[in-house]
């Protein structure tokens, strides 16, 4: 791995999608680009200053090149990509008849994909003291057996070693079948995590809880210490121990596209962590960036640079400050909260929120206003590893 310091380690799929604008029987012509929900969320964190990393499997063939490509096109770190020659890579399609609506068709064409053989051996054992955040998602989980247990074991390697673990449920029902099995998959490694950015609508065939309420305290009582639950047009709420906070959605007057909205919202939010934004600055971020990723069709075209952010923060109220602690809270005494759920495992030598990681300090107002062109983390040199 890149001796350098990742901020972000994403693990999950990078597909190929094929996008129209006309239905599937009328379509002659698609778009092509890499997307992914976690590839979606480490691509926002980098256009923002972010150096993330992706560890996941590429087939070795036309779009496998293509897809390495856009991920150094992203300054993402490739040194933990595996290509596999005998495979094949995850490939959707889209047909979106009415770009002012969020009515979309997909076809999916992943199973056995390339990124459905991650396995734990992948991940990075030495490295984790050069990571600040772990990021996975159900939908990651979702692909096998491995890279479930690919995404539990780097989650208690993340604890052991002080990194922050961040988690969306993300739950896709064409994926798991079976919403229980989703559940499973939550709960084994909820007392592993730090951060969890669930939205209500991918919650509610997971748990439908009655309230804003039940939902914080689902994942307090399991030991989890922040909660950005997305809301969609209706803004955020945060919740950390027994403190909670709303903060509205930007209005955006026109929606062009809703897909990704949810990643790019990770993005911003994960940025806001790394750089030690207090809680409701990081949630501000996530939702500006958010909409601006919904006013362009797809799910990076719209997102922000740098530069473009400070703009629109400029422009935008900022939230009051309320929080009890900031982004570069340690969240070591979450380890207080009970652990109903929870096990170990005899593997990690890490026990759930028992050593929770610790952010960066908090940056100086100094530093948060630079321009991305003074923030810009330095590109690296990064090696595709080849399994014949």
């Amino acid at each position: 791995m890149s001796a350098v310091v990742i901020d972000i380690l994403g693990i999950g799929e990078c597909m190929v999608e094929l996008e129209s604008s006309a239905s599937f029987y009328d379509a002659d012509q698609f778009n092509r680009r890499a997307s992914g929900d976690v590839y979606n969320t480490l691509v926002a964190a980098s256009k923002l200053g972010c150096l993330p990393s992706l560890l996941t499997n590429v087939a070795w063939d036309g779009f496998g090149k293509y897809l390495v490509d856009q991920f150094k096109t992203y300054n993402i770190d490739t040194s933990l990509i595996k290509t596999v020659k005998k495979s094949r890579n995850g490939v959707y399609f889209i047909s979106q008849a009415d770009r002012g609506t969020s009515d979309h068709n997909f076809i999916y064409y992943r199973h056995d994909s390339a990124a459905c053989s991650i396995t734990p051996s992948q991940i990075p054992i030495d490295a984790f003291e050069q990571i600040r955040v772990v990021y996975a998602t159900g939908v990651t989980q979702a692909l096998s057996r491995s890279a479930r247990e690919t995404v539990l074991r780097a989650f208690q390697m993340a604890k052991k070693q002080g990194c922050l673990v961040c988690y969306d449920p993300n739950y896709r029902e064409a994926l798991w079948g079976r919403a229980d099995e989703a559940l499973d998959a939550l709960t084994e490694v909820i007392g592993y995590v730090d951060v969890i950015l669930p939205s209500v609508e991918d919650l509610k065939p997971l748990f439908n809880f009655p309230d804003v309420e039940k939902t914080l305290e689902y994942f307090r009582l399991r030991g989890v210490s922040l909660v950005a639950l997305k809301q969609g047009a209706d803004g955020v709420t945060l919740g950390f121990k027994n403190w909670q906070k709303h903060l509205p959605a930007p209005a955006v007057p026109k929606v062009v596209d809703t897909i990704g909205a949810g990643d790019a919202f990770n993005g911003g939010f994960l940025f806001g962590l790394v750089n030690a934004y207090s809680l409701e600055e990081c949630a501000h971020i996530g939702s500006i960036v958010a909409g601006e990723c919904i006013k362009k069709a797809g799910p990076i075209e719209g997102l922000p640079d740098r530069i473009t952010l400070n703009r629109l923060l400029a422009q935008a109220p900022s939230p009051e400050v309320s929080s009890p602690v900031l982004a570069s809270l340690s969240v070591a005494d979450a380890a207080s909260q009970p652990q109903p759920q929870a096990q170990s495992s005899p593997e990690s030598g890490a026990q759930p929120n028992e050593a929770p990681g610790q952010m960066v300090p908090e940056a100086s107002e100094t530093d948060r206003a630079e321009d991305a062109a003074g923030d810009e983390a330095a590109a690296t040199t990064s090696t595709v590893a080849t399994q014949s």
